[in-house]
């Protein structure tokens, strides 16, 4: 176990608050959640914090003990370790020194988003290990694929990606599992779809970008009646044939397909990077909301819609709570965010810290982008295989 070095609070840094930014984006940045953000800065009001204002932003670190690997130390404080190196600028997962400390991103109440484009596989009833262990590899599908890189071991690499080491044993044909090697490409699996359609679950597909404490669901008798007509299953695979097991068995997932096709070519933004936001943003779905109010599938903060709905597209009467009203405010302002910042990357950037506090960033030469926006647009961009259209 890696916990003997004890994680502590130790670094305090600060920050000031500049145009246009949210206590929500500022926690994004350096990957704390917005609950310790409050807290360590006294602030009544979460949703009220002024330009020029210092912010003390908590940190929890940890110090490499002998015998610890990047995988366990991340295991335990509930990162990734594809985080956890990217954070602390570590090249060689593999070699860390023994007395180094360590900043544990988020501290341990935050849920990474996950460094692999890897579909995470749906858990079982049981919640077991045996009863994952069990599972049989007959019944599942690839739903991605994994390089193997210097020094991983098949158990780190089925824990990364949330399956079963001797179900991805199985499923690869490997027959000694201690032996895999540097450049194997694994296909991870995920639960195959079943003969009849499964009554669409969305609570149960964590958002990409929000922690389970930190969003909710709108009430049913609140939600906007839907009238998209429903996409099937089997065109949604002739279409895109990569898509989450997800969206492929969530009728409410795949008859928003048209949505991002329609404004994705409206809008000239590539259908497969607008999914993928949306994917990183809200796992597709519509009531999502987020602690700090920001809503539905792009994950719009009202301000942002308000401003999107009425100054780029002159439609105020747009509405964040329909899905396809929000598909069209995102496809929109991915490409204002384009045209703004001068690049997808930067756009991306900017759709996830604020377009202002990139810019702060860049006009800095000695400033660079913070390793959580970073890795946000790697991660969008990662996900764009899931949704490159068929042909």
């Amino acid at each position: 176990m890696a916990l003997g070095g004890l994680a502590a609070p130790a670094l305090a840094e600060e920050h000031e608050v500049k145009p246009g930014e949210t206590l929500t984006q500022i926690a994004r940045t350096y990957q704390v959640s917005t609950s310790d953000l409050v807290e360590a800065n006294g602030l009544p009001d979460a949703n009220r914090i002024s330009i020029g204002q210092t912010l003390t932003i908590p940190r929890t670190t940890y110090t490499v003990q002998s015998g610890d690997t990047l995988s366990e130390i991340a295991r335990d404080h509930g990162v990734s370790r594809a985080e956890l190196a990217k954070v602390n600028n570590i090249s060689n997962p593999n070699r860390i020194r023994v007395g180094a400390v360590l900043i544990i991103p988020g501290g341990a109440t935050t849920t990474p988003t996950p460094a692999l484009a890897a579909e995470p596989a749906p858990s079982t009833d049981s919640g077991s290990s045996d009863a994952q262990a069990s599972t049989d590899s007959s019944n599942l599908v690839t739903v991605a694929t994994y390089t193997v890189s210097p020094g991983e071991s098949l158990s780190e690499i089925a824990r990364d990606n949330g399956v079963d080491a001797g179900v991805l044993a199985s499923f690869n044909n490997i027959d000694n599992p201690d032996r895999i090697r540097s450049g194997d490409v694994l296909n991870l699996p995920g639960q195959a779809p079943a003969e009849a359609e499964p009554e669409p679950k969305p609570e149960a597909t964590p958002a990409p970008t929000e922690s389970s404490s930190d969003s909710s669901s709108v009430p049913i008798s609140e939600r906007p009646q839907s009238s998209r007509p429903a996409v099937d299953r089997a065109t949604a695979l002739a279409a895109y044939p990569n898509l989450p097991s997800y969206i492929l068995n969530d009728p409410d997932r795949r008859s928003m397909i048209p949505s991002f096709e329609r404004w994705a070519a409206e809008e000239g933004v590539p259908v497969d990077l607008l999914m993928a936001v949306a994917w990183q943003e809200s796992g597709w779905r519509e009531h999502i909301v987020s602690s700090s109010g920001a809503y539905g599938v792009g994950q719009f903060m009202p301000a942002t819609a308000g401003w999107v709905a009425s100054d780029l597209l002159g439609n105020p009467g747009l509405r964040s709570d329909v899905a396809d009203d929000n598909i069209r405010m995102s496809a929109r302002y991915i490409r204002w965010l384009n045209n703004y910042m001068g690049s997808m990357e930067l756009a991306l950037a900017g759709y996830f810290q604020g377009p202002n506090a990139v810019k702060a960033n860049l006009a800095d030469p000695e400033v660079e982008l913070p390793d959580s926006t970073d890795a946000y647009v790697a991660s969008v961009l990662a996900h764009r295989q899931f949704f490159v259209p068929a042909g």
